[in-house]
């Protein structure tokens, strides 16, 4: 049960690193900024993903 809410955690942290992603690329104007945070977003989405499916196995 602890490995389920940990994905779900993983998985809106990298929602939130991608809602992060686009606001200080905009506001910052900073491309390779958002560019890294998007990866990283998307790296902590798919960890959290991956330990989901696991957990249901």
């Amino acid at each position: 049960m602890i490995r389920w809410y940990m994905a779900k955690f993983l998985e809106l942290s990298g929602m939130s690193l991608l809602g992060s992603a686009l606001y200080f690329g905009m506001v910052q104007d900073n491309m390779n900024m958002e560019v890294k945070l998007l990866m990283l977003g998307v790296i902590v989405f798919l960890s959290g993903l991956v330990l989901e499916k696991r957990g249901a196995e």
